[in-house]
């Protein structure tokens, strides 16, 4: 094959880059902040108050996905006797753009003492505020995969030290995390590391990491620390990914230091912090 010279592939590049950036502004990019399509049923605990809205399972691909999915993560943490771990799923095409493991929403598992089930905590901007703040959602790990976008059947679940596991435990049966989001945060995707009032899911299940880590409820002292200790890659999108992005309700631009610089927590910083001592990849094309 004749190899191509730099400009030629440079205008491939741009053409693939216009294309996908096309097909983005249809679809949702990077994070997915979208909150659940609900039933009217509402399932309930003896010590949990977030809302619990499970999805209309009415596409029966997605529904085989998200069994597939759940039951593996179900057998990964009895197998390994885990008490909490953190869960992340597939997101859009686009998501590898700023993120090569392609997952974008992320969030807490672990087993409810009431029932016995296996269920997650995470965060979704709230779509009754124009998506410019965040809800503290409830949902079995079935719906947790049914909301992901496309239909690549990969699966990332990350194990923190035992004592950081039961940590966490604690305070998710104590209190499902709403001491640590402040009265007037907001909800970015791409939320500066540095902020105390700005977050996406990700950047909220680190905080909550920290949080239970050192035992404190401290929002600005954790955010310091975690700015301290936690790589973030500062990446700079492109023109046409840029213009998307600030087209999107839940992406506030102007918050960005340096502008144009997204410094924010991603699936792929979380994948690489020394916060885990173990990580699971369910990926159906490595079968």
């Amino acid at each position: 094959m004749k190899h191509l010279d730099h400009s030629t592939q440079k205008g491939m590049r741009f053409v693939s880059l216009f294309f996908l950036t096309l097909a983005l502004m249809m679809t949702p990019a990077w994070a997915e902040p979208h909150s659940p399509a609900v039933s009217d049923s509402v399932l309930t605990s003896s010590y949990a108050s977030l809302p619990v809205k499970p999805y209309v399972w009415s596409n029966s691909k997605k529904l085989a996905l998200a069994e597939t999915l759940s039951n593996w993560v179900v057998e990964t943490l009895q197998r390994q006797n885990a008490k909490v771990g953190v869960l992340a799923r597939q997101g859009s095409v686009f998501t590898r753009l700023f993120d090569p493991t392609g997952m974008t929403h992320s969030g807490f598992v672990f087993q409810e003492p009431v029932t016995g089930e296996w269920i997650t905590y995470s965060l979704y901007s709230d779509p009754a505020n124009n998506r410019k703040t965040a809800l503290l959602w409830r949902q079995n790990i079935k719906d947790f995969f049914y909301g992901q976008i496309n239909d690549r059947k990969e699966a990332l679940l990350l194990l923190p030290p035992m004592d950081l596991q039961e940590r966490l435990l604690q305070r998710l049966q104590a209190n499902p995390f709403q001491s640590l989001l402040p009265v007037n945060h907001h909800y970015n995707l791409v939320a500066p590391l540095e902020s105390p009032l700005s977050f996406n899911c990700t950047k909220w299940v680190v905080l909550n990491l920290f949080a239970a880590r050192e035992n404190s409820e401290d929002v600005p002292a954790l955010i310091e620390r975690m700015r301290q200790e936690y790589a973030v890659k500062p990446l700079r999108p492109r023109f046409l990914v840029r213009l998307v992005l600030k087209r999107k309700p839940d992406v506030n631009w102007d918050e960005l230091n340096p502008p144009g610089t997204v410094q924010t927590v991603t699936v792929d910083s979380l994948y690489k912090t020394p916060l885990f001592e173990k990580r699971f990849l369910f990926s159906d094309s490595a079968r």
